[in-house]
């Protein structure tokens, strides 16, 4: 059941602007402190959305701000759009600078291969395929979301795209040469039963290349030190206390937002350590040829050194090749 709950001001600042972290902008810090004013004005217009007793997002009156959305979580149809466009322009920057340059180094030739993008979004995908001998005809992509298939159907349309579900695959046994997975399938709160179902459909000898979020960045606390923000992955010192910062080796679900005004992407997903996924694709069959942690390319100086500095020396990503034996 799906319950509307008003919030203080208070609350709401905590849940989206403290305990998402997140250090707006000037200009956004300032429509920020128009709505500390319009709330102290007697404007009371903060909501939380409640699913089961759960909080599923916040929202607040477009009186107040225009342009406000309810903040749900992997709300992947509604976006489709934005990334689509944003990715195409290469103004996704963990996309251009990391994530595709390891998993550049690690795909092989696709000539003459069936190959499947599975959870393959708007299909952009399928332009780094070609790029390695993937021929149109040959390539299938499969998501949840059905814009995200309109969109990759209208931009590929050579390409054969189908909504569906990584955990059942509509293909038959040992359908595959090749499947390509980009940051797909730690969406999954049970990765054990997608690569099953890869196992499944890819004929013997086939391979599997995916990339998935690393608990170095994505499971680490972030915590505000003397006015700036620190992401940490540790534990104290002193033998007498037992705080630990982040969860490197429990495989739980995580919360992010990409908060800016009007667009409160909100993603959750589950992350685990490279041997929680070593042992799980060992157990559903595969032999792991290789693996990777990301780093950011020289490349990425000229665009952002700060950026660069960060992920050129801790990993965002990670990338396993496994062979169906």
């Amino acid at each position: 059941m799906i319950n509307i709950v008003k919030i203080s001001i208070e609350e709401f600042e905590y849940e989206i602007y403290s305990k998402y972290k997140k250090i707006f902008p000037s200009a956004e810090r300032r429509k920020w402190s128009k709505i500390k004013k319009s709330y102290n004005e007697g404007i009371e217009r903060f909501y939380k959305v409640e699913l089961n007793e759960k909080t599923i997002g916040f929202i607040m009156l477009e009186n107040v701000i225009n342009n406000c959305k309810l903040v749900m979580k992997n709300d992947y149809d509604y976006y489709a759009k934005d990334r689509h466009d944003k990715l195409l322009a290469g103004l996704m920057p963990s996309h251009r600078f990391v994530e595709k340059p390891m998993m550049k180094d690690m795909i092989e030739d696709l000539s003459n291969k069936k190959v499947l993008m599975l959870g393959c979004g708007t299909g952009e995908e399928s332009i780094f395929l070609k790029a390695f001998g993937a021929k149109e005809e040959d390539l299938i992509g499969i998501d949840l979301s059905k814009k995200s298939i309109e969109l990759a159907k209208k931009s590929y349309p050579n390409i054969t795209f189908i909504v569906g579900d990584m955990s059942k695959l509509p293909f038959e046994d040992n359908f595959f040469d090749y499947i390509y997975s980009s940051l797909a399938i730690h969406y999954s709160p049970n990765p054990e039963i997608v690569y099953k179902e890869v196992y499944r459909v890819l004929k013997p000898n086939g391979k599997f290349l995916f990339s998935l979020v690393h608990p170095i960045r994505w499971a680490s606390f972030e915590k505000e030190i003397d006015g700036s923000l620190y992401r940490l992955i540790g534990c104290s010192v002193d033998d007498k206390e037992s705080t630990v910062f982040g969860s490197y080796n429990t495989f739980k679900e995580h919360t992010h937002t990409h908060f800016s005004w009007g667009i409160n992407e909100t993603l959750s997903f589950y992350v685990g350590s490279p041997s929680f996924h070593f042992k799980l694709l060992r157990k559903s069959g595969f032999e792991v040829l290789d693996f990777t942690e990301s780093k950011a390319i020289e490349e990425t100086k000229k665009d952002d050194m700060n950026y660069y500095i960060k992920n050129s020396e801790l990993p965002q990503f990670m990338a396993f090749l496994a062979i169906k034996k």
